[in-house]
């Protein structure tokens, strides 16, 4: 249990910023908060959205690529990796400046980029109020279902950064030093 990804901050910020009742929020992946985080969340009732297991690399893209925006309320991180993910596919981020997140955006320079003190909840429900949070569309009322029914095609360079494509290169280089080992001995 996570609690320093700030789901209760997220949660207090979207009640106080009082989104429009059609406006979604999607809160995905494993592990994703404290206990008491999750039920603040699940208090927003139906405009709210958990979806608790692993999204590979076609449903991350999908979910991005409908997202209005992504918020990471971190309390404390050194990274993330779904910042440079959400910003690559052009999403709105709304990040806290919690441990080396502040340095992973490039020094806040991005224009789809808003950087908000950590564990600031005013801060955090002032930049949902900005977002216009647009009307979601019945495929999306659902994403958890959309999500294992998705096609995202995933672009070359996003196959070539992804984790899967990564491990095979570590393990490509692992291989080449054990077979030298094994032909210098």
């Amino acid at each position: 249990v996570r609690k320093y990804k700030g789901l209760g901050i997220l949660a207090a910020a979207w009640r106080r910023a009082a989104p429009a009742k059609d406006a979604l929020l999607v809160v995905a992946g494993e592990r994703l908060g404290a206990r008491s985080d999750l039920r603040a969340l699940r208090r927003l009732g139906t405009q709210i959205r958990i979806i608790p297991r692993y999204l590979d690399d076609g449903e991350l893209t999908w979910l991005l690529r409908h997202a209005e925006a992504v918020f990471l309320p971190y309390i404390s991180a050194s990274q993330s990796g779904l910042l440079p993910a959400a910003m690559r596919l052009a999403c709105h981020v709304v990040v806290s400046n919690a441990g080396g997140l502040s340095e992973e955006t490039s020094g806040g320079r991005a224009t789809n980029l808003t950087i908000v003190p950590a564990g600031d909840i005013d801060a955090m429900a002032a930049s949902i109020r900005q977002l216009s949070m647009r009307p979601v569309s019945r495929e999306e009322s659902h994403p958890d279902g959309a999500l294992r029914h998705a096609a995202a095609p995933i672009s070359a360079r996003e196959r070539r950064e992804s984790w899967t494509s990564f491990v095979a290169a570590l393990e490509n280089v692992l291989a080449t030093a054990v077979r030298r080992r094994a032909s210098n001995t």
